[in-house]
């Protein structure tokens, strides 16, 4: 059979009798020497340039190419650089010199997925003997697409499917862990018991102080807002270096000491708050007070109730880590607020927010 690619040429030397149809049996004539000498370099020429690349795969998942060694079947063809005009969006085949279509793998027989090839990207396959398996591990395409949209702090992750998908996990500014990754940042909770609290001087609760309460002689320092007017209590907190200087939230922990005459009836509870920093006046305006819903007491007395949480309570000048003073009330004028007994505040969850993992 004529040889008329390197592919065909045969490891036992005998068996190679001619080069592209110039003889070179035993005996053959001087004068052809040189003839076979120059068709041996172009088969040379056309297999180098199989491996360097020099074709270009037309099409999307249905690739073809044409070559300069025309081959007219894959078994012939030793290995190929192809460069890919178009990625892939699933699984794809190569028909080279039109002898037909063959299936691309990757890593060991995988089917091809959208993406394993970029546009303009170049891969070296290999026919083994039923596919053209591209060798090497491939980066797949899609990664690329999924590192470009990658939104702020997040990381590419496994999804247990074999495509990897984005996970928003650090805060890019910091570095740090975001809180809902397990990490430090995010909302924090600062509890501020009733006997951390000081009455104000004019419309301060009715009774504050120590009680001790049922059989089991729980002691507590607690404040009772009375139903007659608003009450009102103050409380100051340094806040940590890593607070964001945002909103913050509350919930306010509170029972009764005795039973209602009117039911089920309700206390809605009030906050404000305002940030000092060194050299500001004490007399600087608090924010605008928020509340939690109002909540109706069980009818139990000394059953603990634990409200919803408030909206978002804009502090005053907020600035992080400085001095912030809260000023709760009970609100006997709202709608919800019709608890015809003293209201006993035992405490305030503050909520709040940081985006520094610690405080240096």
């Amino acid at each position: 059979m004529a040889k008329t690619n390197v592919g065909q040429f045969d490891t036992t030397a005998a068996n190679n009798t001619d080069v592209d149809s110039v003889s070179t049996a035993e005996g053959m004539s001087p004068k052809g020497v040189n003839n076979a000498i120059r068709a041996l370099m172009a088969l040379i020429a056309e297999w180098a340039n199989d491996l360097e690349g020099g074709y270009t795969a037309a099409g999307t998942n249905t690739y073809t190419l044409t070559t300069s060694t025309v081959y007219t079947a894959n078994t012939d063809i030793h290995g190929l650089v192809v460069k890919f005009t178009n990625a892939n969006t699933g699984a794809a085949t190569l028909n080279v010199d039109s002898i037909g279509a063959v299936a691309i793998k990757k890593n060991g027989g995988s089917a091809l997925v959208s993406g394993d090839i970029a546009a303009a990207s170049t891969h070296f396959l290999v026919y083994d003997g039923t596919d053209f398996e591209i060798v090497g591990s491939v980066y797949p395409g899609f990664i690329d697409s999924v590192i470009d949209g990658l939104a702020d702090g997040s990381i590419i992750v496994g999804d247990g499917a074999g495509a990897p998908v984005a996970l928003a996990a650090f805060s890019s500014s910091t570095g740090n862990l975001l809180a809902a990754k397990g990490g430090t940042i995010g909302q924090q909770t600062i509890w501020v018991p009733a006997g951390a609290m000081e009455p104000r001087v004019t419309t301060a609760p009715a009774v504050f102080g120590l009680v001790e309460i049922g059989t089991s002689l729980i002691a507590l320092r607690t404040m009772d807002f009375a139903t007659d007017a608003d009450d009102f209590a103050g409380f100051a907190v340094q806040m940590p270096k890593g607070w964001d200087a945002g909103t913050v939230i509350a919930q306010f922990i509170w029972s009764t000491n005795g039973t209602q005459t009117g039911g089920a009836d309700g206390v809605a509870w009030f906050i404000r708050g305002g940030s000092y920093a060194s050299d500001d006046v004490l007399t600087g305006a608090l924010g605008t007070a928020v509340g939690a819903t109002a909540q109706d007491h069980s009818a139990t007395a000394n059953d603990v109730m634990i409200t919803a949480e408030t909206g978002a309570i804009t502090i005053a000048n907020a600035t992080a880590e400085e001095w912030v003073y809260f000023e709760v009330y009970r609100d006997v004028s709202d709608a919800g607020d019709d608890l015809d007994i003293d209201a006993r505040l035992h405490g305030v969850k503050i909520h709040y927010t940081i985006d520094a993992g610690n405080d240096s």
